[in-house]
């Protein structure tokens, strides 16, 4: 008697599965990170959209011809994770990063994106040899799906080592004061999607963690303006509490 057993969990799936060799031909000139609509329970789910080029971009006469190639690293739900915690909501589960051959370039409801140019040679099959070789196609979730930001900055940051982003595009991503137009996106999420108040140093605040002496030693001496951190922390504070944003003396939704 054959007993049917399940098949083997795959963190690394192409939506539709017949466009892989197509979306791995594809060169890569810009990522465009990008924050969708808010979720119900705050934050916003965020991904990354490689647009394609127009002359590879239709694999036949018959297909929809494609605009971009999402990068959406998601929550399984059904696998559990192993090395998250378990907590009183319950273990979190694997993630599967999905890259999905999609007919725009950005969805009509992200909330913001901002570009990240990268050198010249690189192809999407050159980024999916590194994400595994790095094992970065495997994630894990908390219980309440969250962590897909904390994913998406550490994708760019091993683009930054590995010398594919073209210089500076990735830092200025990455920080924002909460009242400008990257920040606005990544408030509620700031401490860890790598988003920070200007005038904090990145590389600094990730690796240190238990804010002793020292570390604050060396943010005093980042800080060029103590007013002006002052005010980027009633923008944090706001935002965490409110789920919205301060700009310019106005409120808006994240």
């Amino acid at each position: 008697m054959n007993i049917p057993t399940n098949p083997p969990f795959n963190p690394l799936q192409f939506i539709p599965p017949s466009t892989k060799q197509t979306t791995l031909s594809q060169p890569i000139s810009h990522l465009l990170i990008t924050a969708h609509e808010p979720l119900p329970r705050g934050g916003n789910h965020c991904t990354i959209y490689i647009p394609t080029t127009p002359s590879t971009s239709t694999p036949s006469s018959n297909t929809t011809p494609i605009s971009s190639i999402q990068l959406d690293m998601t929550p399984s739900y059904t696998t559990p994770a192993t090395t998250k915690p378990t907590n009183p909501a319950g273990a979190g589960s694997k993630g599967i990063l999905i890259l999905s051959a999609l007919p725009y370039t950005l969805p009509p409801r992200a909330t913001k994106s901002f570009r990240i140019d990268i050198r010249p040679g690189y192809k999407i099959a050159d980024l999916v040899d590194l994400l595994v070789s790095e094992g970065r196609h495997k994630y894990e979730f908390n219980a309440e799906g969250e962590g897909c930001r904390f994913w998406v900055d550490g994708v760019v940051e091993l683009f930054e080592e590995k010398g594919w982003v073209v210089d500076g595009d990735a830092e200025g991503g990455r920080k924002g004061d909460g009242s400008g137009q990257v920040g606005s996106v990544w408030l509620i999420d700031w401490g860890y999607s790598g988003i920070y108040p200007e005038g904090f140093d990145y590389v600094g605040i990730k690796k240190k963690r238990s804010f002793g002496p020292e570390f604050v030693d060396m943010l005093l001496e980042v800080i060029p303006n103590y007013e002006e951190l002052f005010q980027h922390m009633r923008y944090i504070v706001f935002g965490l509490t409110t789920g919205r944003y301060l700009q310019e003396n106005k409120v808006a939704n994240i």
